[in-house]
């Protein structure tokens, strides 16, 4: 899977699952202060990606993620790319 598809699903996930306003998913958005999510939105979150994208984050790797910057190079490095 490439990185723009990893990053698309992402997108798309907090989009359309999580009611995220599109305009708000750019890299240095936060994910609890600026998108508004809850810790259950980002636990949905973290179960969603490592269903969709094929990657395994922890509770411990999304504790450290502050951006979707951050998230996606997270992905990538777990994904081994």
């Amino acid at each position: 899977m490439s990185e723009l598809t990893q990053e698309a699903r992402v997108l798309a996930i907090l989009e359309h699952t999580l009611g995220c306003p599109e305009e708000l998913l750019i890299p240095g958005s936060t994910l609890k202060d600026d998108l508004g999510l809850s810790p259950l939105d980002v636990e949905t979150l973290r179960l969603i990606v490592n269903r969709d994208c094929n990657v395994v984050l922890e509770q411990e790797d999304m504790a450290a993620i502050r951006t979707l910057e951050d998230l996606h190079a997270t992905i990538m490095e777990k994904a081994g790319k």
